[in-house]
């Protein structure tokens, strides 16, 4: 597979910045009207998943209009949008129980379950991205929130459950390809430039 210097910059800002509010959400604390932050520390982490989570909007919002404006990654993330390869897709959907035999396709075969995941991936950051703000926007200084800003919430918080989900099985899927030895799936997190744009 290959890959443009941009993308694998992309792709390795958007894994320092998921990785990053995955761990201050962990510690943060979460503004509302019967709670009070119990250190600095909690607070300050607020503010900073705030800050990086916008960070994480741009750099995803940057690869999607990237995409949209390359037809050939855009059919490899999106197959179902395209009736040129909504049909491979299809396909290699019927595969998917020869995986456990035979474990995933290697990377340099450039399946579009593949690419698709990565397209998911990509809107599920660019939703947790803007719920996240339109959340903190509907905030009130004390806490309180109205019915919408308490959707904006429960949705971003349910988008950051599929997130996890979402990250433990990307991490299970290179394990799993190291272990068949498909070394390809490194080329990543290289910096050299190729020839054409890849499917992250």
């Amino acid at each position: 597979m290959k890959f443009s210097r941009a993308t694998r910059i992309l792709h390795l800002l958007i894994i320092i910045v998921v990785s990053l509010q995955l761990l201050s959400q962990s510690f943060m604390f979460v503004p509302s009207p019967d709670k009070l932050p119990q250190t600095q520390l909690e607070a300050w982490l607020f503010v900073v998943h705030l800050c990086v989570g916008i960070m994480g909007l741009c750099f995803v919002a940057v690869r999607l209009m990237s995409v949209m404006d390359d037809e050939v990654d855009s059919k490899r993330l999106y197959p179902f949008f395209h009736q040129e390869t909504l049909s491979q897709f299809i396909g290699e959907l019927k595969a998917i129980p020869n995986w456990f035999k035979q474990g995933p396709p290697a990377p340099d075969q450039d399946s579009l379950i593949a690419s698709s995941v990565h397209g998911f991936g990509l809107l599920l950051i660019l939703g947790l991205g803007t719920t996240g703000i339109l959340f903190y926007i509907g905030l009130e200084p004390n806490g309180a929130m109205d019915a919408l800003t308490k959707f904006f919430r429960e949705t971003h918080e349910f988008f950051a459950l599929l997130l996890w989900i979402y990250i433990l099985g990307h991490v299970g899927m290179y394990i799993r390809h190291r272990m068949q030895g498909h070394k390809q799936v490194s080329d990543i997190f290289s910096f050299k430039d190729d020839a054409e744009d890849g499917i992250h």
